[in-house]
């Protein structure tokens, strides 16, 4: 083959693999800040931060699961679930099986030691069923936030596009209906 030939392929590839590194480090920004603005803000009880989700109109109510409020950013769908006693950020890694997973566990993890949380515990590892009712293995590891909350990554290990990651903040209290909720960040 040409050597010019070859040198224009690699570069292409190069240059492709950069564009795909871009959004990998976009959506992996973009789940960590969701987390933050929401999860893991403060907000006193589920229902105050469900009001707060549906009146922004950047997040759509899922019509098939109550609770659970979307946000596509760069055509990638992230999800927030306000629950009893925490919320949950959750993102499928992979859009199919052939796609390049948006980012890896390795990669959440030291961004998540890289903003103060603190590993606790050992990696637990577990199968899961997927959303087309197969068993997969995920990874499981809590840590400790900065402002001293337990959070708990749920990373599917295969399968990425048929199992949603989570981030799980316990952080919202049961009974509490106090209606002053922090600033959120524009995405």
């Amino acid at each position: 083959m040409n050597k010019r030939l070859i040198l224009l392929l690699i570069g292409v590839a190069l240059f492709l693999q950069g564009c795909g590194s871009k959004v990998q480090q976009g959506s992996l920004t973009t789940f960590l800040r969701l987390h933050t603005d929401y999860c893991a803000s403060g907000f006193k009880s589920a229902e105050q931060l469900s009001r707060i989700l549906r009146k922004d109109e950047t997040f759509q109510a899922n019509v098939n699961n109550g609770g659970i409020y979307e946000k596509v950013v760069s055509n990638i769908s992230y999800a927030v679930s306000p629950e009893a006693d925490g919320c949950t950020t959750d993102l499928k890694i992979k859009k199919t099986s052939k796609s390049v997973a948006y980012f890896s566990f390795d990669e959440i993890n030291t961004a998540l030691i890289k903003r103060g949380y603190t590993p606790e515990g050992k990696k637990v590892y577990r199968d899961e069923i997927g959303t087309d009712q197969h068993e997969l293995q995920v990874v499981e590891q809590k840590y400790i936030s900065p402002d001293e909350v337990v959070s708990t990554l749920v990373f599917p290990l295969e399968s990425q596009d048929k199992y949603y990651m989570t981030l799980f903040a316990e952080t919202l209290e049961h009974a509490s209906t106090d209606d002053d909720a922090p600033s959120v960040l524009e995405i």
